[in-house]
């Protein structure tokens, strides 16, 4: 696994819905800040979105606090929901439980 550095692109697709960016900024293990854009030719806008996402240490594993900056006001309604949906998936995939969405998560290899 590669450490994530400020500058790195990614590319994905949640559903359907392709995603592409960069992170701004990185702060390694507490924070990242990657800009987003959404891809495909249903796109009415493409303007970015900032999506911070702080992880903080807790008793029962770790808080993620996920804040949307620069969201038009369809993807306002959307982004919270999509990404519920996913960061279940993720918590998950790393415990190796099936999520509150119905998709069983095989545990992910330690490395």
């Amino acid at each position: 696994m590669t450490a994530l550095l400020a500058g790195a692109t990614f590319r994905f697709d949640l559903d359907g819905t392709k995603i592409a960016g960069h992170f701004i900024g990185v702060d390694p293990p507490y924070r990242m800040l990657p800009r987003c854009v959404r891809q495909g030719i249903d796109m009415v806008t493409s303007d970015p979105t900032y999506i911070e996402i702080t992880l903080t240490p807790a008793e029962s594993g770790t808080n993620v606090k996920v804040e949307f900056l620069g969201l038009s006001t369809e993807d306002a309604t959307s982004y919270p929901r999509l990404w519920e949906c996913h960061l279940d998936r993720i918590a998950a995939a790393l415990a190796g439980a099936k999520s509150a969405h119905g998709m069983s998560q095989k545990p992910l290899p330690q490395r």
